[in-house]
């Protein structure tokens, strides 16, 4: 997925007349990784998003999605935090509905 992406980002630079390091140049360095965002959004309009702001799926209740895809958009700063904040609220709520005895949608 690395490669893939920093391969597309060259060619959108060469597209729009930029000129770019070769991909083999690139950020390659110790430590650098990819996280997908964007894939899975949350929301609350399912015409435009996956899951619901507990991150659970709208076409499949007993999904959770617990990973960057849920998040529109990244900063520049790797995601695993928030994706643990947000996977650690999200059991909390299942927990929750566990102990009351529900299956319900937020």
């Amino acid at each position: 997925m690395w490669d893939h992406a920093k391969q597309v980002m060259v060619d959108l630079f060469k597209a729009a007349g930029g000129e770019m390091w070769s991909v083999e140049a690139g950020p390659n360095r110790p430590g650098t990784s990819l996280h997908e965002c964007g894939v899975c959004r949350m929301g609350s309009d399912l015409r435009t998003s996956v899951a619901n702001r507990w991150a659970q799926a709208h076409d499949v209740p007993s999904l959770y999605i617990c990973d960057a895809s849920i998040f529109p958009t990244s900063t520049d700063k790797t995601t695993t935090m928030p994706i643990i904040a947000f996977a650690m609220r999200t059991c909390d709520y299942i927990a929750g509905n566990l102990r009351r005895g529900v299956h319900r949608r937020a």
